[in-house]
């Protein structure tokens, strides 16, 4: 069941949900079939990002009551094989063994599931992923940003899930050259997360964003397009960091 991604970061505003709508559009078109999940309750986002917001009809959590789960998934616009289950337009606590048994569901139907779970380090819900459930933290590349990588990537070992990956989002080598930021190696010390792939900073995702669209060129695409790559298992070596 390694076909589960959780996507987390300790700090929000990072970029964290724009990262997992590009991460799943992207493993969309290596030609398998995708669900991404909003666990952000009372605070979703991702189908205004994605221009479903106006079919909402039910969420996750009509789901977890015993709603039909295809009847809460939403075919992404342009998307052959991505559906989007939304969170709930209100705070509504889950029921944690329903979200685990939900998760083990999806990833037997899909060929993959990626989880926006909200920014911090509560554990509740992350205690109900697979055992190897592939957790992906994002990060500015501020020092505020990277600590709080670091707290969540200790938060998730303490509840024994080890495998976790770091992005390093909205990258600006130009700060890095200029010492306003540490460099990239320093970033992978200070946050302790063996380093997936970069982003770098691209105006083109939040235009896209913001017409509901899903962003389609750039070199932030590109990078995505390589790190959903590794993480099926292909060898892609880390541009340098002034060519990222």
């Amino acid at each position: 069941m390694n076909n589960v991604f959780a996507i987390t970061s300790g700090k929000g505003g990072v970029g964290k949900s724009t990262v997992a709508t590009c991460l799943a559009s992207a493993c969309e078109k290596l030609g398998k079939k995708v669900v991404l999940i909003d666990l952000d309750e009372g605070l979703r986002c991702l189908d205004v990002m994605l221009g479903v917001s106006e079919d909402i009809f039910l969420d996750i959590s009509d789901v977890l009551k015993g709603e039909n789960l295809y009847s809460a998934l939403y075919k992404v616009p342009e998307k052959e094989n991505l559906f989007l289950l939304p969170a709930p337009s209100s705070r509504d606590l889950m029921d944690e063994e329903a979200f685990g048994a939900l998760i083990k569901r999806l990833a037997n139907e899909f060929d993959a599931v990626f989880v926006d779970f909200p920014a911090g380090i509560d554990m509740r819900l992350y205690k109900q992923m697979p055992d190897t459930t592939r957790f992906i933290t994002v990060t500015g590349p501020d020092p505020v940003s990277i600590r709080d990588a670091g707290f969540m990537a200790s938060s998730l070992i303490g509840i024994g899930k080890v495998y976790n990956r770091l992005i390093i989002n909205r990258f600006e080598y130009s700060f890095i050259k200029s010492g306003i930021y540490s460099g990239v190696d320093d970033i992978i010390d200070s946050s302790l997360i063996r380093l997936i792939g970069i982003i770098p900073n691209d105006i083109n995702l939040p235009l896209a964003q913001a017409k509901g669209t899903l962003c389609k060129k750039g070199k932030s695409i590109k990078a995505v397009d390589r790190i959903i790559r590794r993480l099926y298992g292909e060898d892609i070596p880390l541009p340098k960091a002034k060519k990222i």
